[in-house]
């Protein structure tokens, strides 16, 4: 899964194709610090660039 923050959404893919487009309104993305994920998951690597 890939999470691709941009300054009005987000963009999800999963497992190299495009999932979804999420509009958010978080006005500074560097107050972003916690994601909760709800049912199973095999978390593997986390990258933040």
């Amino acid at each position: 899964m890939l999470i691709l923050c941009q300054p009005h959404q987000f963009k999800l893919a999963v497992n190299g194709s495009h999932l979804l487009d999420y509009r958010h309104r978080v006005q500074d993305l560097s107050t972003v610090n916690q994601l909760e994920i709800m049912g199973d998951l095999e978390l593997m690597d986390v990258k933040l660039w």
